[in-house]
């Protein structure tokens, strides 16, 4: 496996602390990602790529998760 394929980074910005819009790299793919954080649940929303050859472009594969989180 390619080293640069280990590496990742990632920020997140939070507004009025309920709405959180991520942004990162890792395998050398972009992922996105938003999250809405309210009193009684949290819903969380994220594209991210995966590399899954040996080297950067080889077999990349893009993936979507959808969280649903209740409190009680």
């Amino acid at each position: 496996r390619n080293p640069i394929l280990n590496t990742s980074v990632g920020m997140e910005l939070v507004l009025l602390d309920a709405l959180s819009l991520r942004a990162g790299i890792q395998d050398a793919l972009l992922s996105l990602g938003a999250g809405m954080d309210l009193t009684f649940m949290r819903l969380d929303f994220a594209i991210r790529g995966l590399e899954l050859g040996l080297d950067p472009g080889g077999n990349p594969q893009m993936g979507m998760d959808l969280a649903l989180l209740f409190r009680y």
